[in-house]
């Protein structure tokens, strides 16, 4: 496994992957690590290719199966998910958590590359527009890493030191997400693009396609 190859799974985790420690009932001996990733029906094409790259870096010879299934709160979301098990895990999760949660901090970031920054961003990231008389004349990109303020100064430091990519950070329920105006989402795009799968393509698409949203009022007043 190479240092590229730990990046990308990093990148899942940071995304929308989980990782668990499993212990068997009876002896409590620790089982290798599984890691989980669900995404919705409409993003097969994505579950397949992560699919794809574990069973590369794992080295795995048989397909890793996809198993869909309704969810949500009325049980109506169509739901892809696959589960994924491999002693690696156990010292991935070491290294990402600190208890329940992951732990964001300049070690984490620095085995991140442009591939794996394009799997974060795929699972975690969005664009908005912003109008001005009724016409569209600024985009948003989003990360929401949802972690602490610390941890968010320590995700900003690390774009603009490492790719010259300035983020801002907006405090939220959930936790802070980073937002970047059109001129930093332009270079960030370039950084991923490559990576980017046709299916999920909308997510970098700077011509306002019908996948954006337009931001809010509030969030308007943010970028400025």
């Amino acid at each position: 496994m190479t240092s590229d190859d730990k990046g990308l799974l990093i990148a899942m985790v940071l995304g929308d992957a989980h990782l668990k420690q499993l212990r068997e009932p009876h002896s409590g001996r620790k089982l290798p690590g599984v890691l989980e990733l669900a995404h919705s029906e409409t993003q097969r094409a994505y579950l397949q290719h992560k699919a794809a790259l574990l069973r590369r870096i794992l080295g795995r010879t048989q397909a890793i199966n996809i198993r869909s299934y309704l969810s949500g709160p009325q049980g109506d979301r169509p739901t892809i998910s696959i589960t994924v098990g491999h002693k690696y895990f156990r010292v991935l999760r070491r290294f990402l958590y600190r208890g329940s949660r992951i732990w964001m901090r300049p070690a984490v970031l620095q085995r991140l590359t442009p591939h794996a920054i394009a799997l974060w961003y795929l699972d975690d990231g969005s664009l908005s527009y912003m109008k001005k008389a009724g016409k569209i004349h600024a985009r948003q990109l989003w990360l929401h890493v949802c972690c602490s303020r610390p941890e968010a100064e320590c995700v900003v430091s690390y774009f603009a030191e490492k790719w010259g990519i300035s983020f801002r950070i907006v405090t939220r329920p959930c936790g802070c997400v980073l937002l970047c105006n059109t001129t930093e989402a332009t270079k960030f795009i370039a950084l991923i693009e490559p990576f980017v799968l046709p299916a999920m393509s909308y997510k970098i698409d700077l011509k306002y396609g019908h996948s954006q949203r337009p931001a809010t009022q509030s969030e308007a007043e943010l970028i400025r």
